[in-house]
């Protein structure tokens, strides 16, 4: 029990940046500096080092997979009971990584889930036997997690309906806005917004659609939307 004077100490786990996941890796710095400037919190950034074996001789992807299987599922388990004793709380930023839950005690977890699509291979046909024990490790990791943090109200309803984690220990709270985002113009940045997109126009409808194009994304489906738009509303970008 803490006494009134202590700090509550937070790990924030966080991805292996090898893997290349920015959008995580900022919600891991951004969670990070809040904690940090609250008072009476003392929080700590987690990611251990990535161990190269598959890739350290082969330069293939499916080496690399290898090497992300190993090093989320043994190496960082492995890292997290370590160090389970020297902190209150753990912050698992990616829902991907929801396993770790119980290397580090899921009583002490607080899970950030983004969308259900790691959960996929248990809710629909069509996936391999490893990628559904590989989602059956991970959503039990979910399940026992102490609580959920939904990025939307569509993801929560997600969780719900498919009875991933129990409704009660299931919230949403919404992503916050970077400092990238503010209202202080910057010259620079919006003369080249305009050589990109032209001049913002006065009642124009603009679309825009903030992430990758890998096949999950269905920017194929967004381009066929905006035509659509385009027709009733030619002036929209």
């Amino acid at each position: 029990m803490h006494g009134l004077l202590s700090k509550l100490n937070i790990a924030v786990v966080c991805d292996y940046l090898e893997e290349g996941w920015p959008s995580m890796d900022l919600a891991a710095e951004m969670l990070f500096s809040e904690l940090r400037n609250s008072g009476g919190i003392d929080a700590q950034m987690l990611r251990p080092a990535f161990v190269r074996r598959f890739g350290a001789v082969s330069r293939r992807r499916a080496a690399f997979n290898a090497d992300r299987v190993m090093n989320r599922f043994f190496d960082y388990p492995r890292f997290l009971r370590a160090r389970k004793n020297d902190f209150d709380l753990f912050h698992i930023i990616d829902h991907t990584y929801s396993h770790l839950a119980h290397a580090a005690g899921p009583q002490r977890c607080i899970v950030s889930c983004h969308d259900i699509d790691a959960f996929r291979p248990l809710i629909e046909s069509g996936f391999s036997p490893p990628m559904r024990a590989m989602a059956r490790r991970t959503a039990a990791g979910l399940r026992d997690a102490a609580a959920v943090m939904c990025v939307s109200a569509a993801t929560r309803d997600d969780i719900v309906r498919h009875r991933l984690a129990p409704a009660e220990r299931v919230n949403v709270n919404h992503n916050g806005v970077s400092e990238t985002f503010r209202t202080c113009p910057d010259a620079d940045a919006d003369r080249e917004a305009c050589r990109l997109l032209g001049a913002p126009h006065t009642g124009r409808i603009e679309i825009l659609h903030v992430g990758s194009t890998i096949a999950r994304k269905r920017i194929d489906l967004l381009l066929r939307i905006f035509a659509s738009v385009r027709r009733e509303l030619p002036a929209a970008r």
